[in-house]
This record gives C-alpha cells, sequence and structure tokens, in this order.
C-alpha cells in the first residue's frame, strides 16, 4: 500500500523553508511517545502548500494541531498541514497542487513556528519522508533532495 504512493513525489509543502526539525516516528516530548508527520521549520506566516490536488476534506482547529488543513486525495491518500495560524481554504473546496492552503504558525500543542506535515493511507499514519523525496528518519536541511 505505501509503495504504490511512496514512488510518487508530493510537492514541497513550505517553500523556500528546507529545514526538517523533526522526523517522523518515536520520540519524548512531554508525553508525547511517537510523532506522525515531519516538521519544517519556517518563519510566521509562510505559505503551506498543498503536496498534491484533491479535496479539503477538514479545515479546523484542535488543540494538539492546532489551526490544519486535511486532503483527501483520492484511494485512501490524505496529507495534513498543522500548528498554521490562519486557513486559507475551507472543507469542501478543491485545491490544486502548490496552492497556498495555509500560513504557518504556532497553534495547538508546538513549541515554535513550523509546519507539521503527515500523510495517512487508509486513515492510518505513515512516514512522510518518502512522499517528499527524502531518506527514512530525516532531520536537517532537505534542500537538496527538493529542489
Amino acid at each position: 500500500m505505501e509503495a504504490l504512493v511512496s514512488s510518487r513525489k508530493y510537492n514541497w509543502p513550505v517553500d523556500g523553508y528546507y529545514y526538517v526539525t523533526s522526523a517522523y516516528g518515536p520520540r519524548d516530548l512531554e508525553g508525547t511517545t511517537f510523532h506522525h508527520g515531519l516538521d519544517i521549520g519556517c518563519d510566521h506566516a509562510a505559505q503551506i502548500l498543498a503536496a498534491d490536488s484533491g479535496k479539503v476534506v477538514e479545515a479546523a482547529y484542535n488543540t494538539n494541531l492546532g489551526f490544519y488543513v486535511v486532503i483527501d486525495h483520492g484511494k485512501g491518500v490524505k496529507t495534513v498541514y498543522g500548528h498554521n495560524t490562519r486557513l486559507n481554504v475551507s472543507a469542501g473546496e478543491y485545491v490544486k497542487r502548490g496552492q497556498t492552503i495555509a500560513y504557518a504558525g504556532n497553534t495547538g500543542f508546538s513549541f515554535g513556528t513550523h509546519c507539521h506535515f503527515a500523510v495517512q493511507i487508509d486513515g492510518e499514519y505513515v512516514n512522510p519522508a518518502p512522499y517528499l523525496g527524502l531518506p527514512e528518519k530525516f532531520t536537517g536541511d532537505a534542500s537538496e533532495y527538493v529542489k
């Protein structure tokens, strides 16, 4: 299931910002033991871009992700963008790959401005790194992988 999608490289979600500050996987952060996405550090209000075309199925707020967007790309694949300061889309809208969907922030359970990017397959979180053309467990400067 994962190989089908991971062979396709998604659009990088924060143009001009390529530093991955936290990888997908286990971590010990104030009781959080597993990180379901990867974090891309960026400036406040940096544009958050749709990784691929699809339908916005959620554009809301919760205490964990803060202001977040979920895009359904079909065939059980969804992408999640969290901790935004402001949303630029609403549930029910169709978006194009690379379209601005939100502006980065530090909302929800967050320790600094960044984009939390996650991928779900059939409702289960999977490592988003391969979908962006990155090696597994990647942290650091991703510019050589995405440019």
